[in-house]
């Protein structure tokens, strides 16, 4: 618990250089070296001095106070006019979803992005935050699937087109082809972290397309149960699949 969150230095180590006291930071849901071959290449959270905050090994943020182990390379000094609301997002929501939209879009090699058609599965927290990354990039087509209409005022409110699960895969498969004049999907990015949200994912992509663009993005650590890997994952031979649960590493230093 508590594995994302901001605050205000109240106290540095002595061998802290980065932060003074009264700094205003933000702090990535691991702690990392910023040595290693992984810290170096973008890759901190695979660090061999990677520990996750709010497990039995790092005390999270649910507390007033919150020890940063290596601060130096692990928390970010944040601009003093972010809010502290929106500013604890950058700790793993929004780099979550901002990263599954970056990968999904640097797979798409040779397609423009103006001609691209989004597909993002979940519109919680994470789902929102892969929305408004998606929609700065200003793809041909944005569409965002959930049952809950609240969340679905909220990503429409975003940029993105609507679709209801609870109208039946069969009438989102067909509103999705619809819109793509049959063609579907180019990216799909899965943001609910459970297997029936990466089936759904992978029934968006229209197998019979001709065109061997369509990708399915994992931005949550869904969990792949047999069934999903011997009906979706090993016939999917054209199209791509990837996990992005977000290694902040990679993305903290555009904070």
């Amino acid at each position: 618990m508590g594995h994302e969150f901001a605050g205000t230095v109240v106290e540095a180590g002595s061998e802290v250089e980065t932060f003074r006291v009264g700094d205003k930071v933000v702090v990535p849901f691991t702690v990392s070296c910023g040595n290693c071959f992984y810290c170096r290449n973008g890759g901190s959270a695979r660090c061999p001095e990677c520990l996750l905050f709010g497990t039995a090994f790092l005390d999270g943020g649910q507390a007033e106070y919150v020890r940063v182990p290596l601060a130096d390379t692990t928390a970010i000094v944040a601009p003093a006019t972010i809010a502290d609301e929106a500013l604890v997002l950058m700790a793993d929501i929004f780099p979550t979803g901002y990263y599954a939209v970056k990968s999904g879009m640097e797979m798409l090699t040779g397609m423009a992005v103006r001609d691209s058609t989004i597909v993002v599965v979940g519109s919680g927290p994470v789902g929102l935050c892969a929305i408004v990354a998606a929609a700065n990039l200003r793809p041909q087509r944005l569409l965002a699937i959930d049952s809950v209409k609240d969340r679905l005022g909220r990503a429409e409110k975003l940029g993105a087109k609507p679709l209801n699960l609870l109208d039946g895969m069969a009438n989102l498969q067909a509103q999705v082809e619809a819109v793509t004049e049959g063609r579907g999907a180019d990216l799909v990015i899965e943001a609910v972290g459970l297997s029936p949200a990466l089936r759904t994912a992978f029934e968006i992509i229209p197998w019979s397309a001709k065109e061997a663009y369509e990708y399915v993005l994992a931005a949550s650590a869904s969990p792949l149960t047999v069934e999903v890997i011997v009906t979706d994952l090993i016939p999917a031979r054209k199209s791509g699949f990837k996990w992005a649960d977000a290694p902040l590493g990679a993305f903290s230093v555009r904070l």
